[in-house]
Formats: structure tokens, C-alpha cells, sequence
């Protein structure tokens, strides 16, 4: 499994790409068909505080089925974990739905 990291508008620190990698692993152990995971973070020149300032896109190459989310929110560190949050959910759904199915 590869994990890529990208950055749009800033420069990426190491302490935001050990924070991905750390995110990334909890979400492996999840499942061994992840071929691949891509995170893109951007961010917005707006106001401080604006909500939807910093994004987070993470996209999961699984066997049979793609699983892309985009996340927003106004820290950086807050963004990477919704957003891997909503992937681990989404995978575990995936993973219930073909053990339902294969009974």
C-alpha cells in the first residue's frame, strides 16, 4: 500500500505529513485491499476563521470500489481527521454490505 501526499497553496510540514501517514495506518488495518491512498490538502487565502478554509481530500483505491472524500473545515489537523473518519466509515460500510451478501 502506497500513501501519496499533495498540498495546494502552502507548504506541506513534515508534522502535517507524519499526521496523514498516522491517519493512513489506522485505516489500513482496517482492510489489506487498499492498493493505494492519496491525500490533497489545500487551503484558501480567506479569513481566519472561515470555515471552509482548509480541505482535505482523501481518495482509497480498494479492490472493486473507489472511495473519494472531500472534507472542510477551519484547522488543517480538523479537516485530515473528518476526513479520514468519513473513509474508515464508508469502508467498514462497504466491508458489512459483502459479508451480508455472501451469507
Amino acid at each position: 500500500m502506497t500513501a501519496f501526499v499533495s498540498s495546494k497553496n502552502f507548504d506541506l510540514t513534515n508534522a502535517l505529513r507524519q499526521h496523514v501517514e498516522s491517519q493512513a495506518e489506522r485505516v489500513k488495518r482496517l482492510t489489506k485491499k487498499i492498493s493505494q491512498i492519496k491525500v490533497s490538502l489545500e487551503t484558501i487565502a480567506r479569513k481566519r476563521n472561515d470555515p471552509k478554509a482548509n480541505q482535505a481530500k482523501v481518495v482509497l483505491q480498494v479492490l472493486g470500489k473507489d472511495i473519494a472524500v472531500i472534507k472542510k473545515a477551519t484547522d488543517m489537523y480538523q479537516a485530515i481527521n473528518l476526513a479520514f473518519h468519513t473513509v474508515a466509515r464508508h469502508l467498514r460500510k462497504s466491508q458489512e454490505k459483502t459479508q451480508t451478501k455472501n451469507r
